[in-house]
Parts: C-alpha cells; structure tokens; sequence
C-alpha cells in the first residue's frame, strides 16, 4: 500500500496495521497489498519499491493473519 493511501496521522504500514485494520467494519472480503523482495528490480519498476517492501515485511508478522 502506498504511504499517500495511510489514513491520517499514520505513516507506516505498522501503524496502519495496528490502528486501522482492527477497526474495519465486518463485511470486509478483499484487502490488496503489493508485497516485494527487496531488490534492485523492484526499486527500478516501482518508485514506490520501498513500500512495497515495507508490506512485505508486515505481511509476515504473525498478527497479520488474524486479518
């Protein structure tokens, strides 16, 4: 997810994670994250390779799965 798309006052996938996800209302069937490797292809076909990254990393936190 793109850090522009953060809901106010949260500015890492972390935050998003802890503060916005839990309070999704129930109904929710579809959540898009682009996960990637950190590498040089990445950041050369994505200006945004580091926050993809980022959701990378956030998706392997176990507390990720309860989402």
């Amino acid at each position: 997810m793109h850090p522009s798309m953060y809901p106010k006052g949260q500015t890492t996938m972390h935050q998003f994670k802890q503060k916005f996800l839990p309070n999704l209302p129930p109904g929710l069937s579809r959540f898009y994250i682009h996960l990637s490797l950190n590498t040089s292809e990445a950041h050369t076909v994505s200006p945004d390779g580091q926050a993809s990254v980022a959701d990378y990393h956030v998706s392997l936190d176990e507390p990720m799965g309860d989402f």
